[in-house]
C-alpha cells in the first residue's frame, strides 16, 4: 500500500521526532514535510500508532499530520514544477548501486 503522509507541525522536535520516524520506515522525502512509502496495512497501523505518540508530546494549534492512501498508478502521475521527485527510484522500479 503506498502512502503519502504530510505534515505542518510547529514544534521543532515534534517535526524531527516525526520526519525521523517516516525515514526510519523507509519513506522517501518528496519535499521537507512530505514523504511517501510502500508499507504494509499492518505496519502502518504500527506506524501511525507511532506518529500519535509522537504527536501526543504537544500539537500547537493548527498543527497536523496527513496520511492518503495513494494508487501506484496515481503516483506516477505526478507532476512537479522544480525538482521532481525520483518515481521510479521511490516504486522500487529503478536499480540503484551505492559505493
Amino acid at each position: 500500500m503506498l502512502r503519502l503522509v504530510s505534515y505542518d507541525l510547529e514544534n521543532d522536535k515534534i517535526r524531527s521526532k516525526t520526519s525521523r520516524a517516516l525515514l526510519r520506515e523507509g519513506f522517501e522525502r518528496i519535499q521537507f514535510s512530505v514523504f511517501v512509502g510502500e508499507i504494509e496495512p499492518d505496519n502502518w497501523k504500527e506506524m501511525w500508532s507511532k506518529l500519535s505518540e509522537i504527536a501526543s508530546e504537544g500539537l500547537g494549534p493548527g498543527d497536523q499530520i496527513c496520511s492518503f492512501i495513494i494508487s501506484p498508478e496515481q503516483f506516477r502521475k505526478l507532476q512537479s514544477l522544480g525538482t521532481a521527485p525520483d518515481v521510479e527510484y521511490i516504486m522500487g522500479e529503478k536499480v540503484v548501486l551505492y559505493l
